[in-house]
């Protein structure tokens, strides 16, 4: 584990009273204003139960899913074939 001086976030005050989430999926709602719309589901026994909603900006979200990939040490490959994406 990171030392805690090192880190970015050393500086970031945690708040004990949010629930840790486990989720199944995610989706990712790109918008024309630099402003992404996540929304994290759980697929349950009864359903499927969207369980946080969260708007950030498309910088953040490059820095996010560029944190994912080098924790998980995971680099997708660009898909083939024209999809929606975000643009830098």
């Amino acid at each position: 584990m990171p030392n805690k001086e090192d880190s970015k976030f050393s500086d970031i005050h945690s708040n004990d009273s949010l629930p840790v989430l486990h989720i199944d999926s995610a989706f990712i709602g790109l918008r024309d204003d630099k402003m992404n719309f996540l929304s994290f589901i759980t697929n349950l026994p009864s359903g499927n139960f969207e369980q946080a909603r969260i708007m950030i900006r498309d910088d953040d979200l490059y820095e996010l899913i560029d944190d994912m990939c080098n924790a998980l040490n995971y680099y997708p490959k660009k898909p083939s074939g024209k999809r929606s994406s975000l643009k830098k």
